[in-house]
C-alpha cells in the first residue's frame, strides 16, 4: 500500500480506512422524535453530529428516515 501513497502519515504509521462510515453527513434521521439532519460522524462512526444543535449523538439513539449519501439535499419543511 505504500509505494500507492505520496508520503507518511507520520513516522512509522500507514493508515487506511477500514471500513466505509455508516452514517454520513446529510442523512435525515429521526432523534427524539424529531428529524434532524446530520453533520458528521466522529469516534469510528460509534457517534454523529446533528446539524441544527451541533450535539454529538450515539448511532444507537437514533432512527434512519432517508440516506443522504453525502448529496446535499435539503427539505424546506425540516428547519436546520
Amino acid at each position: 500500500m505504500r509505494k500507492y501513497r505520496l508520503r507518511k502519515v507520520s513516522k512509522g504509521r500507514f493508515n487506511c480506512r477500514k471500513s466505509r462510515p455508516t452514517w454520513h453527513s446529510m442523512d435525515l434521521v429521526e432523534y427524539n422524535g424529531q428529524k434532524e439532519y446530520i453533520k458528521g460522524s466522529h469516534n469510528h462512526g460509534t457517534r454523529v453530529i446533528l446539524k441544527s444543535s451541533g450535539k454529538s449523538v450515539a448511532v444507537s439513539k437514533i432512527k434512519n428516515v432517508k440516506y443522504g449519501m453525502g448529496l446535499c439535499w435539503v427539505d424546506p419543511k425540516i428547519h436546520c
